[in-house]
């Protein structure tokens, strides 16, 4: 797929600006999340398929969704160099072509309440994006209710350990057209588990 130059421009133009608002505004004002550097690998996967999936299907049909069950406060800093990087809601909300309604589904009150604040600060008013504050687990049937079935919907799930069921998974696949895409967390939770599982029994 050709990348569009002068889309690539705008949207790395506005990426860069957010960036140095925020850097200006870092004095603890909004929660941001501490990662290891293995997190620029991680959005730049994202980065490059949020576009590929609305480039290849924009204006195809009536609109097109994105969900976020594990979103954050929208601002990465890499632990030890204090760098700050844009967390996938920011990369969703200024990927071009644009998606027609975003939803962000986040537990902790201060990471919801962070978002909240930076889409308010940085989304087009135009976008119909929105932050949820409750359990992925408990809301994303009622979260997939928002979108028409007739809308290609991608849903994205970074949990940080074992906090997604199952039963999340399957009904987010249960949308006619929805895309999952899930970022395992096998450095950390799922790695932990494994580690019970091979240790001897007492």
């Amino acid at each position: 797929m050709t990348v569009d130059k002068a889309i690539a421009a705008r949207v790395i133009a506005r990426r860069k600006e957010i960036l140095e608002q925020e850097s200006e505004r870092q004095s603890g004002e909004l929660d941001v999340r501490e990662a290891g550097r293995y997190v620029e690998r991680k959005l730049r996967s994202v980065r490059g398929y949020l576009y590929a999936f609305t480039k290849a299907l924009n204006g195809k049909f009536p609109g097109l969704g994105y969900i976020e069950t594990h979103a954050g406060p929208g601002i990465t800093t890499i632990r030890g160099s204090g760098r700050l990087l844009l967390g996938t809601p920011l990369l969703a909300v200024t990927n071009e072509p644009y998606f027609t309604r975003l939803r962000f589904i986040e537990l902790r009150k201060g990471r919801a309440a962070a978002l909240a604040a930076r889409l308010e600060r940085y989304a087009l008013t135009e976008l119909d994006a929105r932050v949820i504050n409750e359990d992925c687990n408990a809301i994303i049937r009622n979260a997939l209710s928002e979108f028409p079935s007739t809308w290609p919907t991608l849903i994205l799930m970074d949990p940080e350990g074992l906090e997604l069921d199952w039963t999340t998974i399957v009904e987010s696949g249960e949308h006619p057209k929805s895309e999952l895409m899930i970022v395992f967390p096998y450095g950390i939770g799922i790695q932990r588990v494994k580690g019970m599982e091979d240790s001897p029994p007492e």
